[in-house]
C-alpha cells in the first residue's frame, strides 16, 4: 500500500510539474510580447 501511495504521489508531482511548465512555456512568450508591443506603442506614441 505505501509503494501505491508513493507512486500515485509521484504522478500526482510529476503532472503538476507539467502543467508547471506549460503554463510558463504559454505565459513567458505572451509576456514578452506584450513588453515588446507596449515599447513600440510607446515609440509611436512619442
Amino acid at each position: 500500500m505505501i509503494v501505491v501511495a508513493k507512486f500515485s504521489l509521484f504522478i500526482v508531482w510529476l503532472m503538476a510539474f507539467a502543467v508547471t511548465c506549460l503554463v510558463i512555456g504559454i505565459t513567458f512568450p505572451v509576456l514578452v510580447l506584450l513588453d515588446k508591443s507596449q515599447m513600440l506603442f510607446k515609440e509611436v506614441s512619442l
